[in-house]
């Protein structure tokens, strides 16, 4: 604060005091300012003084948005108005016409990009100035000098929605694997999405594991199950296109990926032979988004998917040891969305 205090009575010193006449701007900050306005408002006196402007400290309501309001324009070129929010600072500097015109300039200065420092919210402050004057310059070479009426600042728009999104949450896959009844098997799922306009989400996406145990069949025709595991993962792109919206509400899905298989048989007289194998998928399917708040949904999604024929082999590929036509699997899955930005 010392040293505050020392820069603002060096830029007012004798030794550097401004001729009489010099032109006066504003600067307006709420009455109860905080102690980052209040230090802005000193160090700003200090680079007006610097760039030869008088100044005066004038306490009036400074809207973050709208700007100024009744602040006193008595004898003043212009004005700087700061106003802070809850993760910004707000500069609004003013300069009139002789017409009446008044040009105005805005900037929002969030904290992670120096809000919150006094220094750097007075040097932009005198550099938004300066670029007004410039075009003050410009208007009053054409200005028809007629009384205008003044314009409000303009005001922010909102922020548009997120575009990337996180989803995860479960999936259901149920496959009628060779000599068993449909089973479903139970795996998560977790993807990325980016939103495409206002009907379309795009989702690369990961599921798994899914596991299962397949039937040994016996010579009566019954089977069993026997520790043949096998273990199924499913990724690739999927689509969602919303008649409303493709974040909430009803939707239709296309997916296209690969499922990739992996077997162990676990048997002693087959000495544990495992084999693997990647499949090309396709998927359409239907869902449903139910917001629960802002920024967290909740999505139910019903897929049928097709595959190419799996054909699991050992590494030398020679003798498979499953083989697969291709077919139809369903999968149900309880997701969970949240933007990220």
């Amino acid at each position: 604060m010392l040293a505050l205090l020392a820069l603002l009575l060096a830029a007012a010193g004798p030794g550097t005091a401004l001729p009489p006449g010099s032109p006066v701007v504003s600067i307006d900050r709420p009455a109860q300012a905080d102690a980052i306005l209040a230090e802005a408002s000193l160090r700003l006196r200090a680079e007006l003084a610097a760039s030869g402007y008088d100044s005066r400290i004038v306490s009036c309501d400074v809207d973050p948005l709208a700007g100024p309001g009744d602040c006193p324009r008595d004898e003043t070129v212009a004005s700087i108005s700061l106003a802070r929010a809850a993760d910004a600072t707000s500069i609004f500097v003013s300069s009139k016409l002789k017409s009446g015109l008044e040009l105005r300039r805005q900037v929002r200065v969030r904290n992670d990009d120096g809000g919150s420092d006094a220094t750097l919210l007075a040097v932009r402050a005198v550099e938004l100035l300066r670029d007004l004057q410039v075009t003050v310059a410009t208007a009053a070479a054409v200005d028809s000098e007629e009384p205008r009426p003044l314009e409000p600042f303009a005001q922010p728009g909102p922020p548009g929605p997120a575009r990337w999104h996180l989803v995860a949450g479960g999936s259901t896959l149920m496959i009628p694997w060779t000599h068993r009844s449909t089973t479903p098997s139970f795996g998560g799922l977790i993807g990325v999405g980016r939103r495409y306009g206002q009907h379309v989400l795009a989702i690369v996406q990961a599921a798994g594991p899914f596991g299962a145990s397949l039937a040994i069949a016996h010579q009566d025709g019954t089977s069993v199950l026997a520790d043949r595991h096998l273990y199924q993962a499913i990724a690739g792109l999927s689509i969602r296109i919303g008649r409303v919206s493709g974040v909430e509400g009803l939707f239709g899905a296309a997916f296209a990926g690969a499922s990739y298989t992996h077997l162990n048989l676990n048997a002693l007289n087959l000495n544990g032979l495992t084999g693997h194998a990647l499949s090309p998928m396709i998927a359409i399917g239907v869902g449903y988004t139910v917001r629960v708040t802002k920024s967290f949904s909740i999505t139910a999604e019903l897929d049928l998917d097709d595959t190419d024929d799996v054909r699991v082999g050992p590494k030398d590929d020679k003798a498979p040891i499953l083989t697969e036509s291709g077919f139809v699997w369903m999968a149900l899955n309880l997701t969970a969305t949240v933007p990220l930005f």
